[in-house]
């Protein structure tokens, strides 16, 4: 299966269907630490608070094993300051049993707190957890989440850069993906390319609703000043999008839907991804409906 497939969230299958589904809504940016890794920490932090600073929302970084909050509903100018108050949580939080939550207590808390406590948008690690956090309890954390959730993995880390490149595709997804490109570019006042990988002599009609779509992405991002559409023919979508972002310092992508969420995030194709991508991946899923 295409990577363009993975993206649509079926199989691909050039289509007169012009949609951009999703939306990135305002409200409380939710960052669950579940990796030990502190540049995948770092990761997390920066890139929500970016979007919390984007759609003017209260930033909750928190510790779900401990159901302890390290910053508490609090919005945070410093992003690097932030990553060192949770490293040292990090370093003081009681081992082994002691009332740490793990397993499927920790999943329930997690989703608990996207049900029950204004969470607009929950970003993940991309790649695995900690002790006792798998790669496939985040990715069922990622799929049953009432909000909107964003991961981030890759070769590179989120940083400031001149320029992003946001892939999108038909499906229900892709409108998340391009309100997380168009926050990152207020903030940041980030370049986008958006791009649709399309088929090789596809008919003129399916060629202009492809065209639709990306016009779509640009107008709702509405920088026209600073943002590039295009549609680049190719018969293998995934070497196209590795290869192109050796020009960016990020790449966006939307999630397929949920069923196939874990082939997306953490499966194959997301290992293909973080592999041979040249820039940092965040990949964007619309809330659970």
């Amino acid at each position: 299966m295409s990577f363009a497939s993975l993206l649509a969230g079926s199989d691909y299958r050039p289509s007169h269907e012009v949609r951009i589904g999703g939306e990135l809504v305002e409200g409380r940016t939710y960052v669950p630490i579940l990796s030990d890794d502190n540049t995948r920490i770092a990761d997390q932090i920066r890139l929500a608070s970016t979007l919390s600073e984007a759609t003017g929302g209260e930033l909750l970084i928190a510790d779900p094993t401990t159901e302890y909050d390290v910053v508490d509903a609090a919005f945070v100018d410093d992003a690097a300051a932030t990553v060192d108050v949770v490293r040292e949580h990090l370093e003081d939080r009681p081992p082994g049993d002691g009332g740490v939550l793990a397993g499927r207590k920790l999943e329930r808390h997690v989703l608990n707190r996207t049900d029950n406590d204004d969470i607009a948008v929950m970003v993940l690690p991309g790649g695995g957890g900690c002790d006792g956090i798998s790669t496939k309890r985040i990715q069922r954390i990622a799929g049953r989440a009432a909000c909107n959730v964003v991961t981030i993995n890759g070769r590179g880390s989120y940083r400031s850069f001149a320029s992003l490149l946001l892939a999108i595709a038909n499906g229900p997804h892709s409108g998340v993906a391009t309100d997380v490109a168009a926050s990152i570019a207020a903030v940041e006042g980030t370049w986008i390319d958006v791009l649709h990988v399309i088929p090789p002599d596809l008919e003129p009609d399916l060629r202009a609703a492809a065209e639709e779509r990306v016009e779509r992405a640009a107008a709702r991002i509405d920088r026209p000043e600073s943002v590039t559409t295009w549609l680049l023919e190719a018969e293998d979508p995934a070497a196209t999008i590795i290869d192109q972002s050796a020009y960016y310092g990020l790449t966006v992508i939307g999630a397929p839907q949920a069923g196939r969420l874990k082939r997306m995030v953490y499966g194959s194709t997301s290992q293909r991804i973080r592999e041979r991508a040249d820039s940092a991946v965040i990949a964007a899923k619309t809330a659970r409906e």
